[in-house]
């Protein structure tokens, strides 16, 4: 099988060449495309040396491809996702160019692979903040009608990308040598300091002072739940962790819920771990979760005076179980089912 990786250096992208390497999966060409400033740079893969290539539509498109990742930004999805489609190539894109797409399925593997068809060959990745939301929400879908869904984000700055954390790393330094911390990337500084604004605000319409961040996560999850009618409100919020994003979410049903019917929804998903013992002070951080792959789940408590109401604390690694972790589920899938088949 051939492979390529658009945004190969970036944090998504290493991600992905990281996850990739250790799978079960005969690779006989993989081939690594980034901007002209990354081109040349050498990355090791399983005791091989790859050098970067240029991404350009000849160094693209004149090779036999099977499966791209995209794991660049919107403008690079839209031009290349459907020139590698035509091809007959599968594109699993992690922008946000085709997620709300009518015609492009946005997949998490273990909740709704199944509506997948062989013809779909641009596949969209949610965003890292929906993905372990749908799981936990898919979960508690298999006994109870939910009604309402509120969700508040703590996104860590991974999720801006690789400049981002450099910038998060020079305030550091700033702070540590006695400076006041100076963001050459965001508007404020995010050490020791919470913004709560991630992309750009709406300021008409149904989301008239929602951020694009929140947009894309009330809409998302309504697709990938099959369900237009649920109410779902968000504010996403940019916290000083390196990675790892965490929400608090409150939900409601249409039945009455217990305890102990809801941890057993969640303990019925195999991608979910619950933590939740706060007597011993056993609860999802992301100083402990950064580098893996599953949902976890704590905090889990019935609201007060609510036999209706109930909410809990998730956590995931935004770079592995938010983007490359799911990207790579649904290409073993697409493996599974024999549906990728070597193009000469």
């Amino acid at each position: 099988m051939n492979i390529g990786v658009i945004g190969a250096t970036g944090l998504t992208g290493k991600k992905l060449v990281e996850i990739l390497e250790p799978e079960d999966i005969d690779i006989e060409n993989l081939y690594l495309f980034a901007s002209s400033r990354s081109a040349g740079e050498k990355i090791y893969f399983r005791g091989e040396e790859f050098a970067i290539e240029e991404l350009t539509e000849e160094s693209l498109l004149s090779k036999a491809i099977d499966v791209v990742f995209i794991a660049s930004g919107n403008d690079i999805a839209k031009k290349y996702a459907p020139l590698l489609s035509e091809k007959g190539c599968y594109v699993l894109d992690k922008s946000s160019a085709f997620r709300l797409e009518d015609n492009v399925p946005l997949i998490v593997p273990e909740i709704n692979f199944d509506i997948l068809k062989r013809e779909d060959r641009i596949i969209a990745n949610p965003n890292c903040t929906t993905i372990p939301i749908a799981i936990a929400i898919s979960a508690l879908l298999k006994e109870f009608d939910v009604k309402k869904i509120f969700a508040a984000t703590y996104q860590s700055v991974s999720g801006a990308g690789k400049e981002a954390l450099i910038d998060y790393d020079s305030e550091i330094n700033d702070i540590a040598s006695g400076r006041n911390p100076i963001s050459s990337y965001f508007d404020f500084p995010i050490v020791g300091n919470l913004i709560p604004q991630i992309d750009d605000f709406y300021y008409e319409g149904d989301f008239s002072n929602f951020t694009r961040e929140e947009v894309k996560l009330v809409l998302e999850l309504k697709k990938i739940l099959k369900n237009k009618d649920i109410f779902i409100d968000t504010i996403n919020i940019r916290v000083p962790v390196r990675i790892c994003h965490s929400s608090a979410v409150f939900v409601e049903t249409e039945q009455k819920c217990e305890i102990e019917k809801i941890v057993d929804c969640f303990k019925s998903s195999s991608d979910i771990t619950i933590l939740d013992d706060p007597v011993n002070k056993l609860y999802p951080m992301p100083y402990y979760l950064e580098n893996t792959d599953g949902t976890y789940i704590g905090r889990i408590k019935q609201a007060p005076g609510s036999d209706r109401n109930f909410s809990f604390w998730v956590v995931a690694d935004n770079l592995r179980r938010g983007a490359s972790y799911n990207a790579m589920v649904i290409l073993k899938k697409l493996i599974k089912r024999g549906w990728i088949e070597k193009r000469i």
